[in-house]
């Protein structure tokens, strides 16, 4: 009897030092400037500032070395083509070549940062930035080719992000649920319908809001 005792005993220990080694190490200092500076970055090629957004993209790649040179091994980082991507979209002032590489290094970080345990992932305040402002800012001007993109960049996030939503307690139901009301929202917009628009945006936006609540 004492034997099996000490044989469960041995199995939690075991157990709970595979947890303490399995558990995700605390995200490096100077990831959240990082995605301050994309959105910055992002903010400047929208509006046409392409030499703000050089001088931006200077301050990401120093940042984003700054990173790598404190980062171990097996988390090093390599956005390399993701970066000449978004450098010559900017040399050439071209706002769609410049936003796929855009949208490919975010993608990157994003994929970093599940190397890490974050309170709250990153993931969730770029979702809020694009419904809860961007697109919200779109629609107050009727711009909705403008919402269309801000919202369906947010459903691509949702389909390549799944193992992010799935950690943080968002099941398949409700991930089929955000689609839907992401559909909703395509569709008033593209029958220019201001009121509902917005109306669609401000409940999506409160449902992100309380999926961020119950993961923090």
């Amino acid at each position: 009897m004492l034997i099996k005792k000490i044989s469960v005993v041995c199995a939690l220990l075991l157990f709970s030092l595979s947890n303490t080694c399995l558990a995700k190490p605390l995200p490096p200092d100077g990831l959240g400037d990082v995605f301050e500076q994309l959105a910055e970055l992002e903010e400047s090629y929208e509006n046409g500032e392409w030499n703000e957004a050089a001088e931006m993209f200077t301050e990401l790649e120093e940042g984003l070395n700054e990173i790598a040179s404190k980062t171990p091994a097996d988390y090093q980082l390599d956005f390399n083509n993701s970066l000449k991507g978004l450098h010559y979209g900017i040399i050439k002032k071209d706002r769609e070549l410049t936003e796929k590489g855009y949208i490919r290094l975010t993608e990157d970080c994003i994929n970093f940062c599940n190397n890490f345990d974050f309170k709250v992932h990153p993931l969730f305040s770029i979702i809020n930035k694009y419904i809860g402002v961007e697109a919200m800012e779109a629609a107050e001007k009727s711009e909705f080719d403008e919402v269309v993109s801000e919202v369906r960049e947010v459903a691509h996030m949702l389909d390549e992000f799944k193992d992010v939503f799935n950690e943080n307690g968002i099941d398949k139901k409700e991930l089929k649920e955000l689609h839907a009301q992401l559909n909703n929202i395509v569709a008033a917009a593209k029958n220019k319908d201001s009121k509902l628009v917005k109306k669609n945006l401000e409940i999506t936006d409160k449902y992100f809001a309380s999926l961020l609540s119950t993961s923090s």
